[in-house]
């Protein structure tokens, strides 16, 4: 008898893959039937993610059934090792294409806003090599683990992947994982291996982006202050125009000297600019001038 959790953890993930699949071809369609189409690199990376999602999903919602029939507690298994290996090797595309398209997201906005990478030059440049290497890469990987006959039913039969077959030989000290013809044991190393690989890439790159925005807005903000107080520069930073502006005033008291009136005036106004400044990061972000196509 199956127990009722693993059942319900089944029917779950069914219906997560349907409405990922469901999402993913809609978003698909809604970029095709856009004006602009495949204009652009970042409608052509989220077309491209969107693709490797529906791959994954279509092995998440078929590997249920496609999965070997004699898979220990699989409740909807009907499949062969044949067809395992089949929707197996469909959601080992996908599923290392997402992983490399999230990191090609994450590379792209890196060089749009830290280093002012124009769309067109992205384009030319950068985005043609890399699209080639995330759908060849997962294809490579699907046909080596196919012919080293690593895909096989996961846990339950929830999906076919990189995993030893039975999969529980590698948590029983009692059974012993078979092994291929040249010798070696059939383990989700690979798969294991190019996760890592990808986190790697993936966990600096996103720290740094985040890092070029804030520094972004920040010199935004800085650029505004400076363009109220007459200062005509590009690398202008915090410090710098407060040095500045604070000087000018200075040297407008000393020379009006014999109007205090007017050098109180200028007095406050420093007082007022220092405290502005200091709330520049504490308030709500303004609008960004920074445009991202």
């Amino acid at each position: 008898m199956v127990p009722k959790n693993i059942i319900a953890a089944q029917i779950v993930r069914s219906i997560t893959a349907s409405v990922s699949f469901s999402s993913s071809s809609f978003l698909c369609f809604t970029i095709w039937r856009s004006p602009n189409r495949l204009s652009s690199p970042y409608s052509r990376i989220i077309f491209g993610l969107s693709i490797a999602d529906i791959f994954q999903s279509t092995g998440l919602l078929l590997g249920q059934v496609l999965s070997p029939a004699d898979t220990t507690d699989a409740i909807f298994s009907r499949g062969t090792i044949t067809s395992c290996e089949a929707i197996g090797y469909i959601f080992i595309v996908g599923s290392v294409a997402i992983l490399w398209y999230t990191l090609f997201l994450t590379y792209y906005f890196l060089r749009r806003v830290k280093y002012q990478k124009k769309p067109h030059e992205f384009a030319q440049q950068e985005e043609y090599y890399i699209t080639l290497f995330i759908w060849i890469y997962p294809f490579v990987l699907a046909i080596t683990v196919l012919k080293l006959e690593q895909i096989n039913a996961t846990r339950y039969g929830s999906t076919c992947y990189i995993t030893p077959d039975p999969w529980y030989c590698l948590n029983d000290e009692e059974i012993e994982c078979p092994s291929n013809e040249e010798g070696g044991t059939k383990s989700p190393n690979l798969g294991l291996l190019q996760s890592v690989i990808l986190a790697g890439g993936e966990i600096p790159s996103l720290i740094d982006y985040d890092l070029s925005v804030h520094r972004s807005i920040d010199e935004s903000r800085i650029a505004r202050w400076a363009h109220r107080l007459g200062f005509n520069t590009n690398s202008a930073n915090l410090d710098q125009v407060m040095d500045n502006y604070i000087r000018e005033l200075c040297q407008k008291e000393l020379e009006d000297e014999n109007t205090p009136r007017e050098s109180s005036k200028n007095s406050s106004k420093r007082v007022q600019f220092e405290d502005d400044v200091q709330n520049i990061s504490f308030s709500e972000p303004e609008k960004s001038s920074i445009y991202i196509a």
